[in-house]
Formats: structure tokens, sequence, C-alpha cells
């Protein structure tokens, strides 16, 4: 049984407009606040938080914190919706969820992504350390980077490139299996230098990676992590 908390205000819709919901092997709960949400998934263990950046209570940032912080509950993706607005682009950019995006008119254009957190397993088991040289592009200007990990979705760099939360990237790697991956990046993680330290480390999120890319990365993560 996949379990979902929904934000209780999105319910109404997402079940007249996602219809896979409905399964018997889908278990929908709500929450109309972020301690009831924290609260939900702690009594259920929900394989996927479907949430909106401005939900009642604490903000969303500090409640994505205290799950990526538990052992307990941190083995779970999240989805989260925002307005069409700058601050909210900037606050969802490094509010640490694992898809954020502007709440579409038709619900519908939702399914690709809720059926892709659906499907994926813990962040853990596809997630290996990787130090590789990447090439990067930003604002028509090229840059070096080191990764420190990689999964299917993103990975993280270090750089002496200051990147701004949100901000598009070109990358382009070898995996040291010599297969060459090129694609765009969102940096949706911002990891401050300790004190005096040149290297900024970024969260970057792949943004329109190949399927085979994207076969290529999963199949050589799952791999050495099953090492």
């Amino acid at each position: 049984m996949k379990k979902i908390v929904l934000a209780k205000d999105l319910h109404p819709v997402f079940m007249s407009a996602l219809h896979f919901l409905k399964r018997s092997d889908i278990s929908v709960h709500t929450a109309s606040t972020a301690e009831e949400l924290l609260a939900t998934h702690f009594e259920h263990r929900a394989v996927l938080i479907v949430t909106r950046l401005d939900l009642t209570g604490m903000n969303c940032e500090t409640m994505i914190n205290v799950i990526r912080r538990s052992d307990t509950l941190k083995s779970v993706s999240i989805l989260v919706l925002h307005n069409d607005d700058p601050l909210h682009h900037a606050r969802s950019a490094r509010c640490g969820a694992n898809i954020t995006m502007i709440m579409p008119s038709d619900p519908a254009l939702l399914v690709p992504h809720i059926t892709q957190l659906l499907s994926v397993e813990p962040r853990k088991s596809y997630r290996v350390v990787l130090n590789m040289a990447v090439n990067g592009m930003h604002n028509n200007k090229s840059f070096l980077c080191n990764s420190e990990n990689i999964s299917s979705t993103g990975m993280l760099i270090r750089t002496t490139e200051v990147l701004e939360p949100g901000s598009r990237t070109a990358c382009s790697f070898y995996l040291p299996n010599g297969t060459r991956i090129s694609t765009d990046c969102r940096v949706a993680r911002v990891i401050k230098p300790e004190k005096d330290a040149a290297i900024n480390k970024y969260g970057m999120v792949f943004t329109n990676i190949t399927p085979d890319a994207e076969s290529s990365i999963a199949s050589f993560v799952q791999k050495h992590a099953s090492l």
C-alpha cells in the first residue's frame, strides 16, 4: 500500500482529476496545516507528500527540514506547489522538495510528476558518492566544478562559481564507465560554505535530461549503491 499525504484543500480537485489515486493500492490522507501534515506522515509513513508552499502553520522550508533530518520521516518524496511570483520562486528553489512547480490550471498536468515520485526508491538507495569533473555553462560563461554525489534526478556539486537559487545551468560530464551526459540543471539547494571557505556547494536538479541519460545514470548508481 502506497500512502500519500495531501494538503486538504487540494484533495477535491486532485481526486477528480487524478483518477489513479483511487486505486486500491493507494491510500490518500489529508492535512490542513503543516503541523498536521507532519503528524499524519509520522503516523502513516507516507511515500509521497503533496503540499502548498503557503500551507497554514510552520513555513514549508522548516517543515521539510524537519522531515529531511529525521531518520524516521526522511524516506519520502515531496512535491511542493507554489504561486507564480518572485518570492515563491525563490523560496521553492531552496525548500528541499524533490519537485517544486507552479500550480497548473489543469491538475491533470501533475500526473507524470506524481507517478514518477510514487515509483522512486528512498534517496539513500539511488544516490552514490562520485567525484568527477563537470563542465558547466551559466549566463553564457563556462565554469568548472566537481560532483560530490549523483542520482538519476540530480547531483551535488562544489565550485568557486557563485550561483543563485533557481538559476539554470547547462552541464556535461562523463560517468566513470565512459558514458557522456549532457543536460540542463537548476540550482535547487545552496549549501553555505564553511567560514572563510572559497568553495560553494549546490544541489542541482536535472531539468530536461533525456530518458537514455537518466537510464544510464540510474543503472550506474544502482550498481554502485549495491556494492
